[in-house]
């Protein structure tokens, strides 16, 4: 090989690494928390039976408190359905459930019941514009057995495991899994789920057991309304 070659490949060489690095991108935010998201789902392959164990038994033993079952009462007719803590200052313990059936301008009474099955009276707090979501608020020297709902940054991946804890059908704190599925819009998701009417409501898990949504009723269809959304409302009714 003659020496203007050789001289030739190493300045390409060079070259080459040269522009590689002045014009590295480093990776997004969004990427990096993508691709941890990913690793961590990858790290609880279900397949395996002790992660499927450990992830219903923190589910079931670690978030029922966090759970709640409504019961909406208006002159004869009494609605259930579920809901989720969301806050609790003092004796004071916020809820977030749907917002269906709940009328300002009418008697209505309204009755929260914790994981322990014990009942209190409820409040009617706001009524988002935006969404069909409604902030409640109970009174209950109990509060401190109760834990807030830790709220999720991130969208699972599509096939991702969820999870549920809601009143269903007279059943308080049933646990229901599911995995996530597709976008309907900006605001909503898809759930292959099972699902009864009382499940309105309810809480929605990422495999982090945060919290990612909340399941709501629109056109007899069950869908996820993304925890940004609530964030947003109880700062606004906070």
């Amino acid at each position: 090989m003659n020496k203007p070659l050789i001289v030739f490949l190493v300045f390409a060489f060079f070259a080459v690494i040269f522009f590689g690095v002045s014009t590295y991108t480093p990776p997004t935010e969004d990427y990096l928390a993508l691709e941890e998201q990913f690793n961590y789902y990858l790290s609880k392959d279900f397949n395996e039976n002790l992660n499927f164990i450990e992830y219903v038994n923190d589910l079931s033993l670690e978030h029922t408190n966090e759970n709640v079952k409504i019961s909406l009462v208006s002159l004869l007719e009494e609605e259930e359905f579920s809901g989720i803590i969301v806050d609790i200052k003092g004796y004071d313990v916020y809820v977030i459930t749907q917002s269906d059936g709940f009328n300002t301008e009418s008697h209505q009474r309204i009755f929260v019941e914790d994981f322990k099955s014990e009942s209190y009276n409820g409040q009617l707090i706001d009524i988002s514009e935006d969404y069909p979501i409604a902030l409640l608020k109970f009174t209950s020297d109990n509060a401190s057995t109760y834990d807030t709902v830790e709220f999720s940054n991130t969208i699972p991946l599509e096939g991702e495991v969820i999870s549920s804890i809601s009143f269903d059908d007279g059943i308080l704190n049933h646990l229901e899994l599911g995995t996530f599925s597709t976008a309907v819009d900006d605001d909503y998701y898809q759930l292959d789920m099972a699902f009864t009417a009382t499940s309105v409501g309810s809480s929605v898990y990422d495999i982090n057991l945060n919290l990612i949504g909340i399941r709501v009723l629109l056109d007899d269809e069950m869908m996820m309304l993304t925890s940004d959304h609530i964030s947003d409302f109880l700062e606004l009714a906070g």
